[in-house]
């Protein structure tokens, strides 16, 4: 998943909250709101359209083979990204719909609840979308390594095969859960520091 290279430039032109009023505040908040969610439909759009592809290439490239340990690695990936494209249709929506007319207030919680819902999905993003693929790569891999070594001819191949695939994993959950993650959790706080001191603002014209 490439959120962060989508979602991490959302609030760079953000103005802090004292240069704007009321009226300027919701027009930003509403502008911002519709960006993040059409942004999460293109990146759910593309990882689905990702998975059906790979699914078709992984069924083809597997057909007819009679080796088990690359079946049953096969059949574990299908899986897997049959759960990636649940998990998104089911959980990686933006959020609720919001009435137009709502307060600034309401927009407000309404954009931090979207943060907080990608936050969550990312974070186990490890669990439904690294962990299962990556389960199914290391079994269509045990086979020929495991054939190996009976016959004392591991090959050097396999095994780098091995070590780059599992640095690419790891490589991705970083990216998810660290880097991307950060970067939302940042815009959730300047989201809550822009809103509040326009409650603030608002209490000291009363």
């Amino acid at each position: 998943m490439n959120t962060q290279d989508e979602l991490r430039e959302l609030w760079s032109s953000q103005p802090s909250a004292p240069q704007t009023n009321g009226e300027d505040l919701m027009r930003m908040v509403e502008s911002k709101m519709k960006k993040f969610d059409r942004k999460v439909r293109n990146r759910n759009l593309r990882e689905i359209i990702a998975s059906v592809v790979a699914m078709a290439v992984l069924g083809w490239v597997t057909l007819g083979s009679h080796d088990v340990w690359k079946i049953t690695g096969a059949v574990i990936v299908e899986i897997a990204l049959v759960v990636i494209i649940y998990t998104l249709l089911r959980y990686g929506t933006a959020g609720r719909e919001i009435d137009p007319s709502a307060s600034l207030s309401e927009y407000g919680q309404a954009l931090m609840e979207r943060f907080d819902r990608q936050i969550r999905l990312l974070k186990a993003a490890k669990y439904w979308y690294l962990l299962p693929m990556y389960v199914g790569l290391v079994v269509m891999t045990a086979g020929p390594v495991l054939a190996g070594e009976r016959t004392g001819t591991v090959s050097a191949k396999l095994m780098i095969a091995l070590a780059g695939f599992t640095a690419f994993f790891a490589f991705v959950w970083w990216l998810n859960e660290v880097y991307a993650v950060g970067k939302l959790r940042k815009g959730r706080e300047k989201l809550e520091a822009m809103l509040r001191g326009e409650e603030v603002s608002g209490l000291s014209r009363c």
